[in-house]
């Protein structure tokens, strides 16, 4: 269903400032090229945090927008990313990492050799997936195991472990996307208000799913079709 596309942004980002603001922050670093990876469980809302830094990233001056892995496939046969000069600040996001880390891998190692020649602003790498593990896995195909290339490729990263994007953090954000959500699905349910139903908000803290928005907005969906009673069942 559209509404639930990340893409869609039917819904407001709630509560999600403070990792927003994070990196923002990490945009407006002193590094020339610097790689974020960010996890998160399916339905945390990885996907729609890119979208929103995309928006504040272009309304800034910045290029910014995500990449297949045709395109980084693509664009490493065309270009020698070590001597690459992009015209502006610049931010890259990956999603589904893992899929595209061969190709990912064949980037970081031309950029770990760039000299900042021709380069107008600051690169920026945000990689999305859903688990990392620096040990093996889609991590060392796209950053190295070990030898001089997979130091250098390690030192953009910004910081060097994944960051891990948690569950919404109040029961005013849960609240907030179950309203919203039943709002735009034309709906007169509500959920009760924050503090005054112990019980509701213990079900909801309850669910191994209860803090994640697209989980969150799927029992919007369903609580406007067949009330809150459903979402339990």
């Amino acid at each position: 269903m559209e509404l639930l596309s990340p893409y869609a942004r039917t819904i407001p980002l709630l509560g999600r400032e403070r990792d927003l603001a994070e990196l923002r922050q990490w945009l407006a670093g002193e590094c020339s090229i610097a790689i974020r990876v960010l996890i998160g469980r399916g339905g945390s809302g990885k996907t729609r945090l890119a979208l929103e830094l995309c928006e504040a990233a272009i309304a800034a001056g910045w290029d910014a927008g995500f990449v297949t892995g045709g395109e980084l496939q693509r664009f490493l046969g065309q270009q020698n990313l070590a001597v690459w000069g992009w015209q502006r600040p610049t931010l890259v996001v990956v999603d589904y990492v893992a899929a595209k880390s061969r190709a990912l891998g064949g980037w970081l190692q031309e950029l770990a050799d760039h000299q900042g020649g021709g380069a107008q602003g600051p690169l920026r790498l945000l990689l999305l997936e859903r688990h990392a593990d620096p040990a093996g896995g889609w991590w060392q195909e796209a950053f190295g195991s070990g030898g001089w290339g997979a130091r250098a490729v390690h030192a953009l990263l910004d910081p060097d472990r994944p960051v891990a994007l948690g569950a919404l953090p109040t029961p005013e954000d849960r609240h907030g996307v179950l309203v919203q959500t039943l709002e735009r699905a034309g709906s007169a349910v509500r959920p009760p208000e924050p503090g005054t139903d112990p019980a509701f908000e213990r079900q909801l803290a309850q669910l191994s799913w209860g803090g994640e928005p697209l989980f969150l907005m799927m029992a919007g969906l369903l609580a406007a079709r067949a009330g809150f009673g459903r979402v339990w069942a």
